[in-house]
């Protein structure tokens, strides 16, 4: 299963049924990382730090310093503090921007008659 192609990036969600019911643990060996599927298993390993650590991870990889990566207590403060930026009166201020934004980044494409939502704006917004 290529959970990195084309496919799998538009529609993940059979796939994810499958895994769920058929392995809800699963070791990715080219990338040596796990990936969880059931609800149970997700929720332990996002609140049992000790069994589940980000540290092995980051340790192999090029960038460690994603705040995603990090694990408790340093990401539970860096959370608080990115939470007090995000407040809804915030992410409110912040939508005439994105609107204009999202205009001249669409403006670009609709040209081509077709664009990839992800990949192409998310490649115009860096």
């Amino acid at each position: 299963m290529n959970f990195f192609s084309d496919e799998m990036r538009r529609n993940p969600f059979p796939a994810y049924d499958q895994m769920r019911s058929h392995s809800p643990v699963l070791h990715v060996p080219p990338l040596d990382l796990w990936m969880i599927f059931d609800y149970e298993g997700v929720k332990r390993a996002l609140n049992d730090n000790e069994a589940f650590s980000s540290s092995m991870f980051t340790a192999k990889r090029a960038n460690p310093e994603w705040f995603i990566f990090f694990d408790p207590p340093r990401h539970t403060k860096l959370r608080a503090l990115i939470m007090r930026a995000f407040t809804p009166r915030m992410v409110a201020n912040l939508e005439p921007r994105i609107r204009e934004l999202s205009r001249e980044l669409l403006d670009q494409k609709i040209e081509h008659g077709e664009m990839d939502l992800a990949s192409d704006f998310s490649v115009l917004c860096r």
